[in-house]
Parts: C-alpha cells; sequence; structure tokens
C-alpha cells in the first residue's frame, strides 16, 4: 500500500509544477533584486560624478560673486585666493581677509564660504570698536549726518613711534572730487582707499538719529566692513593706474553675476552713472583711508575738511 502511495506522489504532476513555478519565481525575484540593486548603485555613482562635476563650477560662480562683494565693500580690505574643497556633501571654501599698509600685509580674519559680510565687535565706547583679535576697527561718519560726537584718534599719535606704519579712517566735512582730494592730502600720507557716497536723501535721513517717546535711536556710524569705496592698490600691493575703472568693473560684475548680492550691487551702479555709463559729477568722495608715519597721519588729522579721524591697522615700517 506504501508503494503505491510513493507512486502517486511521484506521477503527482501538480505537486511537481508547483515546486516549479515557486523556483522559477524564487530565480526570478533574485534576479529583478539584484539588477535593481545594480541600477541604483549605478545611478548613485553616476548622480556623485555629476555633482563632482558641477559643484566646482557653481563654487566658482559664488566665490566669483563674493570676491566682487569685497572688491567693493570694505575700506582697505583684500582677498587672498580660496582654498577650496569640493565635496559630495558640504562643499566649502576659505579665503583670508587682510590689509595693505604700503604693500605690508596685515591680518584681518578667516573669511569662509558661508560667512556674514560683517564682522562681530568689541565696542567700550559708540566712537571705538577692536575685533577679537585686538585690532583697531575704523569707523566712519557720513558728513550730512549730525553726530553727538566722532571719533578723534588723530589727536592721540603724539607718543607713536616714527618706526610704525598708521593706517587711518578719515572722513571729510563734506563731498570732495577725486582731485580735489588728491591735493588736500600731506606728503608722507599714502591714499590707499576713497569712501564713495552712494547714498540717497532718504538713506541719509533715516540714518539721522531719532528720538521716539520710549526710546532712541543714535546717528548711524559706519564700520570699516560696511562703507563701499574704490581701492587705490591691487590684492598684491601693485597701484592701479585707473582705481574707478578697477571699481567700476567690480560692480558691474557683482550685477551681472546673478549673485546674491546683484541688489547692491545694481544700487551702487545706479548712484555713479547717467544712462549706464559713469557720471564724473556723481564721484563723491566723503572719506579716506590713508597710511604712513605719526607725523603725517597726525596733520592730516587735524586739517580744517577732516571731520573725523579713526585709527586702524599698526604695523612695522621696515
Amino acid at each position: 500500500m506504501k508503494d503505491y502511495e510513493n507512486l502517486d506522489d511521484l506521477f503527482d504532476f501538480s505537486k511537481s509544477e508547483k515546486n516549479i513555478i515557486q523556483n522559477a519565481k524564487r530565480k526570478s525575484y533574485m534576479r529583478m533584486t539584484g539588477v535593481s540593486v545594480l541600477v541604483s548603485v549605478l545611478i548613485v555613482v553616476l548622480l556623485i560624478l555629476l555633482k563632482l562635476q558641477i559643484t566646482p563650477f557653481l563654487l566658482n560662480k559664488e566665490l566669483a560673486a563674493k570676491e566682487a562683494y569685497y572688491e567693493v565693500y570694505g575700506a582697505n580690505t583684500y582677498l587672498s585666493p580660496w582654498d577650496e574643497q569640493v565635496k559630495v556633501i558640504g562643499s566649502t571654501a576659505v579665503a583670508t581677509q587682510y590689509k595693505l599698509l604700503n604693500g605690508r600685509p596685515v591680518f584681518k580674519r578667516e573669511i569662509a564660504l558661508d560667512s556674514t559680510p560683517y564682522e562681530t565687535y568689541i565696542q567700550p565706547n559708540p566712537n571705538k570698536a577692536y575685533t577679537y583679535y585686538g585690532q583697531n576697527v575704523m569707523n566712519f561718519y557720513h558728513p550730512q549726518i549730525a553726530y553727538d560726537s566722532v571719533a578723534d584718534d588723530g589727536s592721540s599719535l603724539s607718543n607713536m613711534p616714527d618706526s610704525k606704519l598708521i593706517e587711518m579712517g578719515i572722513s571729510f566735512d563734506k563731498a570732495y572730487t577725486v582731485d580735489e582730494v588728491l591735493k588736500m592730502l600731506p606728503e608722507g600720507a599714502t591714499l590707499h582707499w576713497y569712501w564713495l557716497d552712494t547714498f540717497s536723501k532718504r538713506d541719509v535721513l533715516n540714518m539721522q538719529k531719532s528720538i521716539q517717546p520710549h526710546a532712541e535711536t543714535p546717528a548711524h556710524i559706519f564700520t570699516e566692513d560696511e562703507v563701499v569705496g574704490i581701492s587705490t592698490f591691487s590684492n598684491t600691493g601693485e597701484k592701479y593706474e585707473n582705481p574707478l575703472k578697477e571699481f567700476m568693473e567690480s560692480v558691474t560684475f557683482g550685477m551681472r553675476n546673478h549673485g546674491e548680492y546683484k541688489d547692491e550691487m545694481a544700487g551702487i551702479f545706479e548712484s555713479i552713472t547717467s544712462n549706464g555709463k559713469m557720471a564724473q559729477d556723481k564721484i563723491r568722495i566723503i572719506g579716506v583711508v590713508v597710511v604712513g608715519d605719526s607725523k603725517a597721519i597726525s596733520k592730516l588729522s587735524k586739517a580744517p575738511f577732516t571731520r573725523s579721524s579713526s585709527l586702524g591697522a599698526i604695523t612695522d615700517s621696515y
């Protein structure tokens, strides 16, 4: 009887077909899973390669916009070449911001791709500020804004050794032309930067001191990071033949690069041009940064056209 049962199992084709179908399904499922995993891996690798190709392009575009911004904003400040690190996730770039004092670089701070343009300072009083590295921060005062008091650091240079190079931010009593400014500077004071007046009447009005029933807002004092101006030297210390042309190229590039500072650059461009071309009567200089010894800087700080003198970096002249 048992033998017959075994024979029945042997010739039970429905059971064999079921096993064959199950094995086929299992193999098909494994094959499909393998193909899916392989395709997924290939897609991930392709996306990584694509990102590594696109990221440098996008990064360089963003860095170019940053460079244009720092060429326009900041008093006598420059950027070193960027140290780029391209990654699949979290690409970064870092540059050193520095000043030039008659060709001598003075460290200011490190700037990352995501750094804010304005540095945080220690401010013991409204007219004095220091970086967290202990450096002086220059303040600037618009000639049409009324202040309770202004910086007068030029009066404190009597004990400064002659061997020191001094950076001083000078705010004028009114706006002057570039040619007028060049005639105003004493011998021994090297002009490094012009403060350009790009403010509208509304801007000036909004920055005046405001007294409300429950609050008082002081008149706006400009730090060296937020002022717009024209550098007279390149980032290697080479004197520009045409500083205004270099400035306009940076503004135009920043405006057309479609970067994050496009609107600011467009506003600056509009303030100094007429019908798309630079207008000389709109180039109004309201301050400068000069570098020299204590004698020359002290003389300039006491001139009748000087409204304020604010001390910047100091380094050895030798």
